[in-house]
């Protein structure tokens, strides 16, 4: 039970990580096609 709990958080941290990188990179092309 202890290992399941922590496998649910590795996946929630992978998944934020997922979240984040997904919106820096739109972040970075919304920049890129305002300063072109």
């Amino acid at each position: 039970m202890r290992s399941f709990g922590r496998l649910r958080m590795t996946s929630l941290r992978l998944t934020w990580a997922w979240v984040w990188s997904i919106l820096a990179f739109a972040l970075l092309v919304a920049g890129a096609a305002i300063i072109a």
